[in-house]
């Protein structure tokens, strides 16, 4: 019943958003890929909001679901009927009103992150969305979400879907050091500009250049820098001025959760990246913390410590034993201590010790809470600890706990609605 209550629900969602986007035209960029697509979106929002008016997905706001949401401008009711009842008459009264008084202000670009649970996802949306302007950022031969695929190219394909979907002299923005990225150009529609970012030479929009210099502030590692450089690719792409971009992106509030740098226990430091895990996205998280440079506290004269406090990473299918061996040996290899939540991780550590793997390093919890006291019980001044884990696993909690006395856990971190507190 829950099931076909949801159906109808999401039946009507996608009809007015439909509706929506017929009456009132906004320009639509869709962001997709395995890892990165809600900071390139929360990026890309930033950076176009000095040039004209833009509506961004909230959160993640990227299925059958969300999208529409975003589409119609209203938040998720949950599991309260009557909240849902009053989104489905507002946003019809809205498009019927505005049919004859036109006097609702839509915003001139809408910027949807569009994901993927399992086969036809996306390209069901791609049918009715047809945005004028793709971006791709990355592409993982481990991704979440593939133990609902029959393999990782099944997964991608799907993803191509959005290409395929392009409005005619559409742009495609491709992350231009990532191979499987780029060859989403055959995908493309034959009039569709493209135009890429990245490090490397070649790229259309690369890091480093004048005009697209953004201060990083309270943020480490190169995920950041790839949604700033989707961002003023996007901006490059619609003719506006890189360089204005560039400040309103050095004066942008970082989201929750997203390799985010807050003010541990004891004058410590927390890379809280909490939002969502990956194979890949561990793997870079890991290399962001082993770069930073670690300071001698003057008081004791000892070097801080690199802490890793890493959870579960969920739906990997038949991925996930080898990839969660590969996160701890890559964990222990990267930092002085390794904190591990979750069953796949523990199982991970238990087949590590058996082949001779150093124990010393490696702590094991039950749960997020726990992994959190004992963290703030180990942090002292100087360390850095990094804190990731996939959305289920909620090591969030580990950074509530670990987090300096004065700093606001509800402004900081990820999943602080109510919603989520109950769960």
């Amino acid at each position: 019943m829950k099931t076909f209550l949801k159906s109808i629900v999401v039946g009507i969602l996608t009809l007015e958003a439909r509706l929506f986007l017929a009456r009132f035209k906004p320009f639509v960029i869709a962001v997709t890929g395995t890892v990165g697509k809600t900071s390139a979106k929360d990026a890309i929002a930033a950076a176009l909001a000095p040039f004209a008016s833009v509506r961004k997905s909230e959160k993640s706001y990227n299925s059958e679901i969300g999208i529409p949401l975003t589409i119609l401008g209203v938040c998720n009711a949950w599991s309260n009927p009557f909240q849902w009842a009053w989104i489905l008459i507002k946003s019809l009264y809205i498009v019927i009103f505005n049919f004859q008084f036109s006097i609702f202000k839509y915003p001139s670009f809408l910027v949807v992150e569009v994901g993927t649970d399992r086969p036809g996802d996306i390209r069901a949306i791609a049918r009715w969305l047809k945005p004028a302007m793709v971006v791709v950022t990355k592409l993982s031969l481990a991704p979440v979400h593939i133990e609902n695929f029959s393999s990782v190219g099944e997964l991608i394909a799907e993803k191509g879907a959005l290409v395929s979907s392009l409005q005619k002299g559409g742009v495609l923005v491709l992350n231009g050091d990532d191979a499987d990225v780029r060859a989403f150009r055959v995908l493309a529609p034959c009039d569709v500009k493209v135009i890429s970012f990245g490090f490397n030479e070649g790229a259309d929009v690369r890091a480093g250049e004048a005009d697209s210099s953004v201060e990083m502030r309270g943020t480490v590692g190169a995920p950041p820098v790839y949604a700033t450089l989707a961002a003023l690719a996007v901006v490059q792409a619609l003719g506006f001025d890189r360089a204005r971009a560039s400040r309103a992106l050095s004066e942008r509030a970082l989201a929750p959760g997203r390799m985010r740098l807050l003010d541990g226990v004891n004058g410590a430091r927390i890379i809280d990246d909490t939002y969502n895990s990956s194979p890949v996205a561990v793997a870079e998280a890991l290399v962001a913390l082993y770069e930073i440079k670690m300071e001698v506290t003057p008081s004791t004269g000892a070097r801080g410590k690199r802490i890793a406090a890493l959870g579960d990473m969920l739906e990997l299918g038949s991925l996930s034993e080898a990839e969660h061996d590969k996160m701890v040996r890559d964990a222990v290899e990267k930092t002085d201590l390794v904190f591990l939540v979750g069953e796949r991780a523990r199982a991970a550590v238990a087949a590590a010790f058996a082949s001779g793997f150093p124990t010393e390093k490696i702590r094991t919890f039950a749960d997020s809470r726990a992994c959190g006291e004992a963290l703030a019980q180990e942090l002292r001044a100087g360390d850095v600890a990094l804190i990731k884990g996939s959305q289920g696993i909620r090591m969030e909690r580990a950074v509530e706990r670990a987090l300096a006395p004065r700093a606001s856990a509800k402004e900081l971190l990820v999943r602080q609605e109510e919603e989520w507190k109950k769960r």
